[in-house]
């Protein structure tokens, strides 16, 4: 995360890792009432896999079973008509506005961007990652 759009909160000043990042363009006030809450409320926070007490690791873990005799493939670049670049780039810009993602160049390995139709005619993007 940019230093400049999040601000680090220590929820627990003798353990590290109870920390959480803020957005920098939240209100003082707004700021002191979401740490105050997650202060008060740490206990019943989930910070680890050991905090799952009573539930089955198999349930919580995420496994990618991948053939590793598989090789990767590159997707086919696809070409958008007027409107959906225009969705594509107006949701892009939110995001890039709103602080969630960052810019970054990659030669390979991207997904294809999927927009998918929303009521009133309007778009927007399920699927912005690099896989």
């Amino acid at each position: 995360m940019e230093p400049s759009n999040h601000k680090e909160i220590k929820l627990v000043d003798r353990d590290p890792n109870k920390t959480i990042w803020i957005g920098t363009k939240l209100t003082e006030d707004a700021e002191k009432e979401i740490s105050t809450f997650l202060r008060k409320n740490v206990d019943i926070s989930l910070w680890g896999l050991s905090d799952f007490i009573g539930i089955n690791p198999d349930v919580s873990v995420h496994r990618l079973y991948v053939d590793p005799t598989n090789r990767p493939t590159k997707q086919k670049k696809r070409s958008f008509g007027s409107e959906r670049y225009r969705i594509i780039k107006q949701e892009v810009s939110k995001l890039l506005e709103a602080g969630y993602v960052a810019e970054d160049q990659y030669t390979i390995l991207l997904s294809n961007v999927v927009v998918v139709p929303k009521g009133g005619g309007s778009g927007e993007c399920a699927r912005i990652s690099c896989t």
